[in-house]
């Protein structure tokens, strides 16, 4: 009896993930109860100067205290369409399906993003897991199919990424001040700072303008197992190659890499 095959599709997240500055934007959450302090404890967490107004008849005493620490106004109230004035993002949390479904009508009304908690088809967008160390900040999404996955990735990455990244994307801003000029001027200053080996991952016109002045001295060379035709060539030099002033190099190795083939060879400078 033959086997029957089955097909396997792995769902795509098109989500498109953005980082917004929220002490630029208006925040609404609506509702008091736990989901709306644990919105605005991850809110505050990731950025303490988020404007942000809370609609509630009542709220837990641990919003009430988080809302001291942070540009935080709570109102007393039930919600009304008015408090969506002015605002760009609103949570809505209530325990009351009608009032989040009106809440997220209202919006859509307003072209206002809007999220309602735990039900994915009234969501804008969603609120994923985030780490941040220092300037470093990473967003997890699983399309809202799991929080629980997304929150244990969260304690991963919090764990794997070094305390001291931030000091090295200091470090790397820094020298991105100082190094500026042409490129042979940026080799000059890299030099002085002792750095003696640099990456370039290179198009046409950065890689024979680099050739052209000497600044290569290992060139590696990825080549895919297929043909696209016409297009623009490898190198753009600035005279006309021919025998005698040919580039040469040496051949350092070849590896085939899942079907491709990386060759590194060493650049004869002066030759």
């Amino acid at each position: 009896m033959p086997l029957s095959k089955t097909a396997y599709f792995m769902e795509v997240n098109n989500l498109y993930p953005i980082f917004l500055k929220t002490k630029n934007l208006h925040v609404l959450i609506i509702g008091g109860g736990f989901v709306a302090e644990e919105k605005l404890t991850f809110l505050l967490k990731s950025s303490p100067d988020a404007n942000v107004l809370m609609v509630s008849p009542m709220f837990r005493e641990g919003t009430k205290a988080l809302a001291k620490k942070g540009n935080v106004q709570l109102v007393y109230k039930k919600y009304h369409r008015r408090y969506l004035k002015g605002k760009h993002i609103v949570v809505a949390t209530t325990d009351l399906p009608e009032v989040n479904e009106k809440v997220y009508k209202h919006c859509r009304r307003r072209s206002i993003l809007v999220n309602v908690a735990d039900n994915p088809p009234f969501c804008d967008f969603y609120m994923g897991g985030i780490v941040t160390k220092g300037n470093v900040k990473v967003s997890i999404s699983t399309n809202g199919k799991s929080p629980t996955t997304a929150k244990r990735l969260r304690q991963f990455f919090e764990d794997v990424i070094p305390d001291n990244i931030d000091d090295l994307v200091k470090n790397l801003n820094e020298y991105r001040k100082i190094i500026k000029g042409d490129f042979e001027e940026k080799v000059e200053k890299l030099n002085e700072l002792g750095v003696n080996q640099v990456l370039v991952e290179a198009g046409p016109t950065l890689a024979s303008a680099m050739l052209d002045h000497c600044l290569m001295d290992e060139l590696v060379i990825y080549q895919a197992p297929s043909l696209l035709g016409s297009g623009e060539s490898f190198f753009k030099f600035g005279q006309e190659s021919t025998i005698e002033n040919q580039l040469r190099m040496d051949h350092i190795s070849t590896q085939v890499l899942a079907g491709d083939v990386k060759s590194i060879y060493r650049i004869r400078n002066g030759e």
